[in-house]
């Protein structure tokens, strides 16, 4: 017996998805429509993620750039100031300024580590004796190197060299950031950041 051909009886979807049809658009503008006032303020007062973090940025250079305006303003007065009080030095016919501008304590860009460490080991003493590390770094570069950049680009009109450092309060040694630093005590308090300015005339 010859068997004849099965009809296949399943049936095919024909019917689109809402992507696939094409007044989907039209249909989200109609829904928009009967937002409530407060839900279309929400809707506009939506921010992603990318947009926050860009904006906090944006925030982190324009507090920069204002305390840099302001700092070199004080920068020049000091300048000033020790022309006026004979602190200068001559060499070669020419004239130097120095001035040093002082932090009264770390900015909130500067962090610092600190950590006990054994020092001084020997077969004597194995296990050392017990100090400080205390490692002083950027904490926030962003603001820190938005910072420095304006203030160098408000000081080459004036000539004025501008050097960042840190400094010890006791001993008057000076760091370039980042350092770190390895004593029986090291305290946070003993180290000032400054901005080392000199002008030559």
């Amino acid at each position: 017996m010859k068997l004849s051909p099965t009809k296949d009886n399943r049936t095919t979807n024909n019917f689109s998805t809402p992507c696939e049809t094409e007044n989907f658009d039209e249909d989200l503008n109609k829904n928009e429509t009967n937002y409530s006032d407060f839900q279309k303020e929400l809707q506009a007062q939506m921010k992603t993620p990318i947009q926050i973090n860009n904006e906090k940025k944006e925030k982190t250079r324009n507090n920069a750039i204002s305390c840099a305006n302001s700092t070199y303003i004080f920068i020049k007065k000091g300048c000033l100031e020790q022309a006026k009080n004979g602190k200068y030095s001559v060499y070669n016919g020419g004239k130097k300024v120095i001035f040093d501008y002082i932090y009264k304590r770390l900015p909130e860009f500067i962090g610092c580590e600190r950590k006990v460490v054994y020092i001084n080991k020997s077969i004597l003493n194995p296990t050392g004796e017990c100090a400080n590390n205390a490692i002083f770094y950027i904490n926030d570069k962003l603001y820190y190197n938005t910072f420095i950049l304006r203030l160098q680009e408000l000081s080459l009109v004036d000539a004025i060299k501008i050097t960042p450092l840190m400094i010890n309060n006791n001993s008057s040694e000076t760091y370039t950031l980042p350092f770190a630093k390895t004593d029986y005590l090291v305290l946070k308090e003993d180290y000032n950041f400054i901005l080392r300015c000199e002008i030559n005339f």
